[in-house]
């Protein structure tokens, strides 16, 4: 009586038949094999008989004659593509690579800002000592002026600005690098008057918009007065009018070492209404 003791596969042949088939063999031997269909086509077959002495390995060698492999996740046999054959890329992606990267223009942000008065760039609103004299209107009123400028806006008699429909206390008012907290007359009365005297006005910058830093944190804008240099020669004057009475003195001192501005202003309505109200 004769006996066979070795392996029940030892007789089977591979070249020729189904990749897909031989899989599904392996499975049913017991072998824990996962594979996809879009890595295992059925159209592959066995290239060759394997010569590999155990099971593992013939389908090891069975997928490498086919461009693929095989890796061991613990009991499981996952049948691979190698990594140096990689997939090849989608139409869509190589439709994506040949577009042109698109251009991107400079975008150049400014804040709205505005000058009047001496010394200020061309692309800034710019004043001189007549024109001055023509806007400043009733009173000699400088921060009247700014009413002309876009964003700015007054109740007509008021000298207080509102800019862009911003609060009137959400303006900063600078005047030689130092803020105004109360830099108008007769508050009471729509504030008529401001304490800035046009005569020493020389330049007046004008933010509506986003302003720098060292302004503060005022949410509208800022008015930033800058005064004008004194003069070579000592210059004194003293006016009059129907609203204001005010003098003026400026010149240098120590053979031009240094120079002095002086102004001083004040209302003239209570003395005009102390002589017309006689009772």
């Amino acid at each position: 009586m004769l006996a066979w003791s070795g392996p029940l596969w030892a007789a089977d042949t591979f070249a020729g038949r189904s990749l897909v088939e031989v899989l599904e063999q392996f499975r049913a031997e017991g072998m824990l094999v996962v594979y996809s269909s879009d890595v295992v086509d059925e159209s592959l077959r066995v290239v060759a008989e394997p010569s590999a002495p155990t099971r593992e390995l013939m389908l090891a060698e069975m997928l490498v004659a086919l461009g693929l492999g095989l890796e061991r996740r613990g009991d499981i046999l996952l049948v691979v593509k190698p990594p140096s054959s990689a997939d090849p890329p989608s139409q869509q992606g190589d439709v994506k690579n040949q577009l042109p990267s698109p251009q991107i223009e400079n975008v150049v942000v400014h804040a709205s800002r505005f000058a009047v008065g001496e010394r200020a760039p061309a692309s800034f609103a710019l004043l001189r000592d007549n024109d001055i004299d023509q806007l400043v209107g009733a009173g000699r009123e400088p921060l009247k002026t700014l009413a002309r400028l876009p964003g700015m806006a007054s109740s007509g008699l008021s000298s207080k600005q509102n800019v862009r429909g911003g609060e009137q206390d959400e303006m900063l008012l600078v005047f030689d690098g130092l803020p105004l907290f109360e830099p108008f007359h007769l508050k009471d009365f729509q504030s008529l008057f401001s304490t800035l005297d046009p005569r020493v006005v020389g330049a007046i910058e004008v933010y509506t918009g986003g302003f720098p830093a060292q302004y503060g944190d005022r949410l509208s804008g800022v008015i930033d007065v800058t005064p004008q240099p004194p003069a070579d020669r000592p210059h004194h004057e003293i006016g009059v009018d129907f609203f204001n009475a005010g003098i003026l003195s400026k010149g240098p001192f120590a053979q031009g070492q240094g120079e002095w501005l002086l102004s001083a202003r004040r209302g003239t309505l209570d003395l005009l209404f102390d002589v017309v109200n006689t009772d």
